[in-house]
């Protein structure tokens, strides 16, 4: 009778209330994984981000050191090629004096010889008193004095012989 259903349906109340908190304590570990999980991968986010942000800092600091590098490097070239150009410009000026130098010793060489030529058809034709050919000595060796002279400042690198013998 009824007081045998009462003690059936009392019996299946007690076994689905077990079940159901087996189901709730089931939920509630399911439910604390679940946090746990969403924590991990919330750090794994986090620290995925300090990466990033960290591997940005140093790739953008490198390229900074490169670039200055690069740019310390190409200063010392333009340096070295502007000492090379001066060097240049002092060894064309260099072979410039010597080549004018080596032109006026030649001159000279030939007015000496000249002088020494004429000097000697002159003695030998005897066509001068002495003093004349004092004179004619006096002048030829007063225009060789003056040659050397000449060429001894053009020896001196600190001597301007533009200023002198124009090209």
């Amino acid at each position: 009778g009824p007081a045998k259903e009462l003690a059936f349906a009392k019996q299946s109340l007690s076994v689905c209330d077990s079940a159901a908190g087996k189901l709730r304590k089931k939920y509630q570990a399911c439910q604390d994984e679940l946090e746990a999980e969403e924590a991990a991968h919330a750090e794994c986010q986090k620290s995925l981000e300090e990466q990033t942000n960290k591997v940005g800092a140093e790739a953008a600091a490198q390229e900074k050191s490169l670039a200055a590098d690069m740019e310390a490097k190409v200063k010392s070239l333009q340096a070295r090629v502007e000492e090379l150009e001066a060097k240049l410009r002092s060894a064309e000026e260099r072979a410039a004096r010597a080549e004018r130098k080596a032109e006026l010793e030649e001159e000279t060489a030939n007015d000496e010889e000249q002088k020494r030529k004429r000097c000697e058809a002159e003695l030998s034709r005897g066509h001068h008193s002495n003093s004349e050919r004092e004179d004619t000595t006096a002048t030829v060796s007063a225009k060789m004095q003056s040659n050397y002279l000449t060429l001894a400042a053009m020896s001196d690198p600190q001597h301007n012989y533009l200023a002198i013998w124009p090209y």
